[in-house]
């Protein structure tokens, strides 16, 4: 694994998640309204906006995050277990 990336998770059962990654602070929110059932999505915390849906086909950055940090999450992960790194 690169020395920039590293893993953060959630657990399924909380509404939001708190976590930190590279000393930024970040929420795991479960998706709503038009979201498919078992999204999640990740904001810096404090974000009003509804953050990144976590996304399965490569790297994309997270909102509010600065410097900015990129998420993905990879099909044979477990469940929860999310990919990020500084970009």
């Amino acid at each position: 694994m690169p020395s920039n990336e590293g893993h953060i998770h959630w657990n399924g059962f909380l509404d939001v998640t708190n976590v930190n990654y590279a000393e930024q602070d970040l929420e795991l929110v479960k998706g709503s309204g038009d979201d498919p059932l078992g999204t999640v999505r990740i904001r810096a915390a404090g974000e009003q906006e509804d953050g990144l849906t976590i996304p399965t086909m490569g790297w994309e950055a997270i909102p509010g995050t600065s410097p900015t940090l990129e998420a993905r999450a990879d099909a044979v992960d477990q469940v929860g277990h999310i990919r990020i790194r500084v970009a």
